[in-house]
């Protein structure tokens, strides 16, 4: 599920400019490519959840960093956006070894642990000669730099639809409150016209914010889920310059 399928269901969204490319030098390739200027989707989105590319359960973030709000109904949205970063971090992964087989490997040890850098930087350089501390936080920024792009995508994107509808709500208040004042200075013969309008209005907020408050609860598990992923990328990169030498 991209986030443009799982934010807004039926109706169309802004496209994002298309987002520039960092390309590093690998000397290892496997079956999944990064994508080249002319592969890249036109949109910065994750891919869909059902595409087979897409890791396992094991390459989940630590359960121990799992994050929760006390926003109403954030909560209930963060298991899939959590899945969409985990796939869409999967999908940047680029040829070979780089930060996100590093991230994984320091991930699954103990990403808190000093000692554990020095042993996957090791077993890294095992795997491929070029893999350096200096490589390995130039791939940080590249991974951060594009899960920012999509966060923010998506932030746009809920934005753009809160202010529309917000708008909308506001159109058809003003509407109604006009034709509600104009009919109560008519005669009596039209006021079943202003009760019915009075209706109307009593049910707007019914009517928008449900729709408002759940996009909303998106957004903030959005804020949530790319917060903790950044924190964790920059952990890993305080401790790739605090522990390897």
């Amino acid at each position: 599920m991209s986030f443009k399928t799982f934010f807004i269901q039926n109706e169309g969204s802004a496209k994002q400019a298309e987002p520039q490319k960092t390309v590093f030098t690998k000397t290892k390739t496997s079956e999944t490519t990064f994508p080249t200027e002319t592969t890249f989707p036109s949109e910065t989105t994750f891919p869909n959840e059902n595409e087979t590319i897409f890791p396992s359960n094991d390459m989940k973030f630590p359960e121990a960093n799992v994050v929760t709000s006390n926003i109403p109904d954030v909560n209930k949205f963060l298991d899939k956006i959590v899945e969409v970063y985990d796939n869409g971090f999967a999908k940047l992964n680029q040829p070979g070894y780089d930060f996100y087989e590093f991230f994984r490997s320091v991930s699954k040890a103990g990403i808190d642990n000093p000692q554990v850098y020095q042993m996957a930087i090791e077993m890294a350089q095992a795997m491929d000669s070029n893999v350096s501390k200096q490589s390995l936080l130039n791939q940080a920024e590249y991974y951060i730099s594009e899960l920012t792009k999509v966060h923010s995508g998506f932030r746009s994107d809920g934005q753009n639809k809160i202010s529309d509808l917000t708008s909308k709500k506001n159109s058809e208040t003003n509407t109604l409150s006009s034709d509600i004042n104009s009919l109560e200075k008519q005669l009596k013969s039209i006021q079943s016209q202003i009760a019915s309008k009075k209706q109307s209005l009593s049910e707007i907020d019914k009517k928008y914010l449900p729709n408002i408050n759940e996009i909303s609860a998106k957004l903030s598990a959005n804020d949530i889920v790319k917060d903790r992923l950044i924190s964790n990328i920059n952990k890993v990169k305080s401790n790739i310059s605090n522990n390897l030498k």
